[in-house]
């Protein structure tokens, strides 16, 4: 029964998350929330930390990550076939459509409306996350080196951004494994 709960939810994920992976976060929020027992939120801030550093696409990474710890290999299974049925179902259907349907107005007024929906769904996942990082949810206590941390790094993004050269993203990966390990 429970691989059948994690396949519906991350059927559900899988089916309203417009906008990449970060916009299946909010639903496994959720799911902390509606089924006491399987993770809590720290637990789902934790599994967005190990998604996000794995290779992979990132929804499929939490997906798993998610199924593994409620239900082991098996409901990593569920849950990752949950996620990928209901778009692979919609990429089949819309590759038929936009074949004949591409250049029309309607389609290019629909692809253009869904930018703000996408946009708004990834800055609500950020807050909570932020949120989390910076604030010790067991006593509400603020993490300043997590705060130190997030300020350098936004520093180094811009300075990063700036500059002539542009670095390739594995380098700037490996940056980033290397401040968190020195610096958490």
């Amino acid at each position: 029964m429970i691989y059948l709960q994690l396949l519906f939810e991350f059927f559900k994920a899988g089916l309203f998350a417009i906008g990449g992976g970060l916009a299946t976060v909010p639903y496994v929020y959720d799911m902390a929330h509606s089924y006491q027992g399987w993770f809590t939120g720290d637990d789902v801030t934790r599994m967005i930390a190990i998604a996000q550093s794995l290779p992979g696409a990132f929804a499929v990474n939490l997906a798993a990550q998610s199924g593994l710890t409620v239900a082991g290999v098996p409901g990593g299974v569920s849950a990752v076939a949950g996620l990928v049925t209901a778009p692979l179902i919609f990429a089949v259907i819309i590759a038929k459509m936009m074949i004949r349907y591409f250049n029309g107005l309607g389609t290019q007024s629909l692809l253009y409306a869904l930018r703000p929906a996408s946009a708004g769904l990834i800055a609500g996942t950020m807050f909570p996350v932020l949120l989390g990082t910076l604030i010790n949810t067991a006593d509400y206590s603020f993490n300043q080196s997590s705060a130190i941390l997030f300020l350098l790094t936004m520093l180094a993004i811009f300075v990063i951004s700036k500059s002539k050269r542009a670095l390739h993203p594995l380098v700037l990966i490996a940056a980033g494994a290397v401040w968190g390990i020195f610096l958490l």
